[in-house]
């Protein structure tokens, strides 16, 4: 028998796999109890269509690394934004810093914030499912100004992942029962 070649939506699943696995990582290598998980959304006087809403990140990004800076800490994030069939809003992991909360009200006029605390127990697949499903549809379209499930800063600590080769005459040629379960 030969190989079959996977369908579409197969291919599909296991890519989401793939993005759900390496942003739990992400968080859980860069995250700590304490941080924050924000939402931020537009009032309906203050929404931007899509690319405006990519302008007012990037002045939002830069009140937030001034602010970061002064305190003597280096902004650690991940990023997305949800768009269709929604209003515009954006899903945003940081790192805490002292004042913070206080701040983002101050740096984002725009509409509400909605802060909520990381724990300790890095249960943070739960947050990683969350995040890649609200963005799975919409990151193909070519509409989409963001192009990508999520964004990151380029300072974060980027999983180590280890590879062990394993020669095939290592393997046993009979499984066998542990003695615990015959």
């Amino acid at each position: 028998s030969g190989r079959i070649k996977p369908t579409e939506e197969a291919v599909r699943q296991a890519n989401e796999r793939n993005a759900r696995a390496t942003l739990k990582r992400l968080l859980i290598n860069n995250f700590d109890e304490g941080d924050w998980h924000n939402v931020l959304t537009y009032s309906s006087e203050e929404r931007p269509d899509r690319e405006g809403a990519k302008k007012v990140l990037k002045r939002f990004f830069e009140k937030l690394r001034r602010f970061y800076k002064k305190q003597g800490l280096e902004l650690k994030y991940i990023i997305t934004t949800e768009w269709k069939a929604k209003n515009i809003h954006h899903h945003i992991v940081m790192n805490d810093v002292p004042g913070l909360s206080k701040f983002i009200r101050y740096a984002w006029p725009y509409g509400g914030v909605h802060m909520e605390p990381l724990y300790a127990n890095y249960e943070y697949e739960g947050l990683a499912d969350y995040l890649i499903k609200e963005t799975c549809e919409t990151f193909r379209d070519p509409l989409n100004p963001f192009r990508q499930r999520y964004s990151t800063s380029k300072n974060l600590e980027k999983p180590i992942e280890e590879v062990e080769i394993i020669k095939a005459n290592s393997w046993r040629s009979e499984p066998t029962v542990p003695r615990s379960l015959a």
